[in-house]
């Protein structure tokens, strides 16, 4: 998935200038998967009823 790629791509120069919390040290895709949920639910509804998803 093309956002993986940058996500990790991020995260990698980020760990590489020692920005915490390190991505070894914390779960970003739970966080990610829980603001969706949560806090963007009605937004992530109309982009996937965009995107046929």
């Amino acid at each position: 998935m093309p956002q993986q790629v940058v996500m990790t791509s991020v995260h990698t120069h980020l760990d590489g200038l020692q920005w915490l919390p390190l991505l070894r040290d914390y779960n970003f895709e739970q966080t990610v998967e829980r603001l969706k949920r949560e806090d963007f639910a009605t937004e992530v509804q109309l982009l996937m009823a965009r995107c046929g998803g």
